[in-house]
């Protein structure tokens, strides 16, 4: 029987998480913890439903990082403390972000 979906990768060493969030939800959680920020910041489409991941990608993800990367908060009132948000989070050699 041929390997399907998570075996391929889990075959290779790689462990994947595994997730099932709407776009809203998605938008509403950026901010909320890192782990998840970088996930959605790395996420790839793989399979399934090709203009849903852009619409994530264009309304979601994409304008959330560009936010941080000009140096506005992304989220006004946000109770985030990731390095991406927090002020007093220095980026040295020993705190990359």
């Amino acid at each position: 029987m041929p390997l399907r979906g998570r075996e391929v990768f889990l075959g290779h060493g790689l462990n994947l998480g595994c997730v099932v969030r709407s776009v809203p939800e998605c938008g509403r959680i950026l901010g909320d913890d890192f782990a998840t920020d970088t996930a959605l910041l790395q996420a790839r489409f793989i399979a399934g439903n090709k203009r849903l991941f852009h619409q994530l990608e264009s309304a979601i993800v994409r304008p959330y990082f560009e936010k941080i990367k000009n140096g506005s908060s992304a989220r006004s009132g946000s109770r985030s403390t990731t390095a991406f948000s927090h002020p007093t989070t220095p980026c040295t050699a020993r705190n990359p972000i």
